[in-house]
């Protein structure tokens, strides 16, 4: 986070949270003038995405230098938006990867978005023409060698192993985080997860506050 290594942000913060900063009608904070960039149309836009990620066609592929940046939005269709904008700044050619992402008569949002992405197709062929054996409710019985027995939390640990194998010895290094993942329906799951997988980082726990 930048306010940990900038005194002067981490200061702006702190007085925003204790409400002596200067506002202007509706509570709104102006920025100090060295963090903000003039609106000039598309133009600032692709200033901004400079000024993150400088030369990035010489490290898109760099897993570190893409996990250290970030521009946050507060809509689904900036965040798109922004991402073809610095998608179309690597190098090389562009090369679309299918994917299945719909069951055919799946009314029941049975199955989502992301699993079936995670999938062999042949699997998904059989599910979208309906010679995959279901069980009650069209529910399809997955695989074993896809899925784990439930046997309580040892499973969720058999899980987060399978996943993220060593994890001891490579929690901090950011090309093995990113490119793991568990998907879960609800955010106390996600909290679950976490909290089990961050234990098993090596040394003490320490909480920074902002």
């Amino acid at each position: 986070m930048r306010s940990l290594h900038d005194q002067e942000f981490a200061e702006f913060l702190i007085r925003i949270g204790d409400g002596v900063e200067p506002t202007k009608p509706d509570d709104m904070v102006r920025l100090p003038l060295h963090i903000a960039i003039p609106w000039e149309g598309e133009h600032s836009i692709q200033v901004l995405i400079q000024h993150i990620f400088p030369n990035l066609e010489l490290h898109g592929w760099d897993a570190p230098y893409m996990v250290q940046r970030a521009i946050l939005t507060p809509t689904n269709d900036d965040v798109q938006k922004l991402n073809d904008m610095i998608i179309d700044q690597f190098p090389g050619e562009e090369h679309n990867l299918l994917s299945f992402d719909e069951v055919e008569g799946d009314n029941h949002n049975l199955y989502q978005q992301e699993f079936l992405n995670s999938i062999a197709q042949e699997f998904l062929i059989r599910i979208g023409d309906g010679v995959e054996p279901t069980k009650a409710d069209d529910m399809v019985r997955l695989h074993s060698q896809i899925a784990i027995p439930w046997d309580s939390e040892h499973s969720i640990q058999v899980l987060i192993q399978h996943l993220f194998p060593n994890l001891e010895l490579h929690g901090w290094h950011a090309p093995y985080m990113v490119q793991r993942a568990i998907l879960t329906p609800t955010n106390d799951d996600v909290q679950k997860l976490n909290d089990m997988i961050i234990d098993q980082f090596p040394g003490e726990e320490h909480i920074l506050k902002m």
